[in-house]
């Protein structure tokens, strides 16, 4: 008889995010962004970076940028050697994205950019065959962002908690001083979704990326 592999904890395939974010009070955005990595998905970030070339590797992620906000500029770029295995992979961009927050009257409306993660898969009504992903895996996002000079705060959205029997998802806002703190965390528990489960996972996984794109408001004061 031959045991099988156990499979290894979400956090041992994780993804750890931290962002700084300066917004004007012309609804500018400057975005610093610092990330860490292990395991399967670590090695997805050390192939990116060995497969393309500096120039290519840039090109995609301007791409992806703009992605996130018309117009949007990547400023920076630097990365850990990723054919040096001896030290923990890192990854490191600044952007800027000009008229990112929207104006209504006397609210500026923000965004927290690139948070969350989205469900792979569930893009059908429905399926035959199971969903299967390579590993269970962990997701966290840190951003602080500051109160934009002339606004107080108006609105936070409200703390989410999802608890599945597929993945768990928690996020949360905080005033603290002049500044916003956001936390989001993502933990994929399974690595198989059977098709009778389809369309319940499909809801969690909608509820939960639905939850990453709610608003801050900023009032004049």
């Amino acid at each position: 008889m031959i045991d099988r592999t156990p499979l290894a904890e979400p956090q041992d395939n994780a993804l750890i995010t931290q962002q700084q974010i300066e917004i004007n009070a012309d609804g500018a955005i400057e975005v610093e962004l610092k990330s860490c990595s292990s395991g399967t998905t670590e090695a997805d970030e050390r192939s990116f970076y060995a497969e393309y070339s500096p120039t290519e590797s840039r090109e995609i992620l301007e791409e992806i940028i703009d992605g996130v906000s018309p117009g949007a500029r990547l400023l920076e770029n630097t990365y850990s050697d990723p054919f040096d295995f001896k030290k923990e992979f890192t990854d490191y961009l600044k952007c800027y994205a000009p008229n990112y927050c929207k104006k209504a009257g006397d609210i500026l409306i923000f965004q927290v950019p690139m948070i969350g993660t989205i469900c792979s898969g569930t893009g059908k009504e429905e399926r035959r065959y199971p969903i299967l992903y390579r590993s269970k895996s962990y997701e966290k996002d840190e951003v602080e962002f500051n109160i934009p000079e002339g606004y107080e705060v108006y609105h936070l959205p409200e703390p989410i908690e999802i608890k599945t029997p597929y993945f768990e998802y928690h996020s949360s806002y905080k005033k603290e001083g002049e500044k916003v703190l956001y936390q989001g965390e993502f933990i994929m528990n399974v690595v198989k979704i059977p098709p009778e489960k389809y369309p319940d996972y499909c809801k969690f996984c909608q509820r939960m990326e639905k939850s990453c794109k709610r608003y801050v408001l900023f009032r004049e004061k």
